[in-house]
């Protein structure tokens, strides 16, 4: 039986609310009830969790290895600028008064 603690405590102002079905609300209560929290308990936890994992996974890339190699390459061997490069360079300096 899990009895992870729940977000963080703070003062609650805030009110989340979704309409399920029957079903739906008995699986979670269960649940609830095999981990040792309220219905209210188990479903910010789990909230909590998911939306934790999701922006990690977010914010993270991920390579393949072939990636991995090519943007290691691109690092130590970067390609020479182009013209299109070069004039969006010169448009920056401009804009920017000269400065690199």
């Amino acid at each position: 039986m899990s009895t992870a603690t729940l977000p963080s405590p703070g003062r609650k102002t805030e009110r989340i609310e979704a309409r399920v079905s029957a079903d739906f609300k008995e699986l979670v209560e269960r649940a609830a009830t095999l981990t040792g929290h309220s219905l209210s308990g188990y479903l910010l936890f789990a909230l909590d969790n998911t939306a934790r994992r999701t922006l990690e996974e977010h914010q993270q890339t991920v390579l393949t290895a072939d990636e991995s190699r090519s943007f290691v390459r691109a690092l130590l061997s970067p390609a020479k600028p182009n013209r299109q490069l070069r004039s969006a360079l010169a448009d920056y300096r401009k804009a920017t008064g000269g400065a690199k």
